[in-house]
């Protein structure tokens, strides 16, 4: 009888084998192998490592992270991985989203945040970040989190996304006065291009004294009581006195959350505000809202169809296709 073969082992396999291997994992897998030797590195690295949505979600005392490369969804266990996955050289992902199942990012997110403390500041390459809670549900009575809640560690996990790369930032949860400084100084709040605030006070204003960006939208409370507030009233010039200073396309939308009769007070309030020698503020005020665009200063008409094709595409983004053509219609029969 002749020596029985022994099959070859990981090690033993050559290289194009290896791809093979590596051609079909993900890329949570390939950061697993590409430790494993100086060969696996380098044969895992000609692979790009990309992923389009980190989903951490926060229920009670359990995190469940989902991530999403093309059609492919699978689940990271345990989460702890999360980290090792973070860490991938040349990783790039286009979106991470962290949404909590009770009222604020409960004792989970502080235990997650330890898992992540050997992450080096400035080094998740993540285009945007998105914080959500229930809290902000139409009728939720839920209580606003103290500073010493486990979600002031929210700024904690700023500090580690890339300012270059990070374009923009979503919060639709309560925070303090307190944590909305801590995040507000940091350079990746400051440097985003787009940020949009959701179920929080009038005093947001307050938040984007440094912020460098083009694209704002921010939601107040549905409790906020701002019809005829003097808060509001500072809130709007505050507002439009800042976005005086933005470059061209620049957009904003300041208003309280299911705000009526917007249309008809776009239609009938329609205010150009001096910018610069070649650029206006383009603004659109109703009492509870106020919108607005930077747009050049070429004498155009005022009125939304005069403006260029590209200021009509983000007003149908701002209040929805069918509300578009709804404020069209109304604007023709107001003559």
């Amino acid at each position: 009888m002749g020596i029985p073969k022994v099959p070859p082992n990981w090690m033993g396999l050559p290289p194009e084998l290896r791809e093979k291997v590596f051609s079909n994992c993900n890329v949570l897998e390939r950061s697993i192998l590409r430790d494993v030797s100086t060969t696996d590195r380098l044969v895992a690295d000609k692979h790009p490592y990309f992923i389009n949505e980190i989903f951490v979600l926060l229920n009670g005392n359990e995190s469940s992270v989902f991530v999403t490369e093309g059609d492919q969804t699978y689940t990271v266990q345990p989460v702890s991985k999360l980290a090792k996955l973070l860490q991938t050289p040349g990783l790039k992902i286009d979106k991470i989203a962290f949404e909590s199942g009770s009222k604020t990012f409960d004792k989970v997110f502080s235990t997650l945040m330890r898992s992540l403390d050997n992450i080096p500041k400035d080094s998740i390459h993540v285009k945007e970040l998105v914080f959500y809670s229930e809290i902000s549900f139409p009728g939720c009575t839920c209580e606003c989190p103290t500073e010493s809640s486990p979600d002031s560690r929210i700024n904690s996990f700023f500090k580690l996304a890339n300012t270059e790369t990070l374009n923009h930032i979503k919060i639709t949860t309560k925070l303090t006065r307190d944590l909305w400084k801590k995040i507000t100084a940091t350079e990746q709040w400051n440097n985003a291009g787009s940020i949009s605030v959701e179920n929080c006070k009038l005093d947001a204003v307050d938040y984007f004294n440094d912020w460098k960006g083009k694209h704002l939208k921010v939601l107040t409370s549905k409790a906020e009581d701002i019809t005829n507030s003097d808060e509001w009233k500072r809130s709007m010039v505050k507002i439009e006195r800042f976005f005086k200073t933005k470059p061209l396309g620049a957009t904003m939308q300041f208003r309280r959350e299911m705000s009526t009769n917007v249309l008809y007070a776009q239609c009938l309030n329609k205010i150009d505000l001096s910018h610069d020698a070649n650029l206006r503020l383009y603004t659109f005020r109703g009492l509870e809202f106020i919108f607005g665009f930077v747009r050049p200063n070429d004498g155009t008409p005022p009125g939304v169809e005069a403006c260029d094709p590209f200021e009509e595409r983000r007003h149908r983004d701002w209040i929805g296709e069918e509300l578009h053509a709804m404020s069209i219609s109304l604007c023709s029969w107001l003559g």
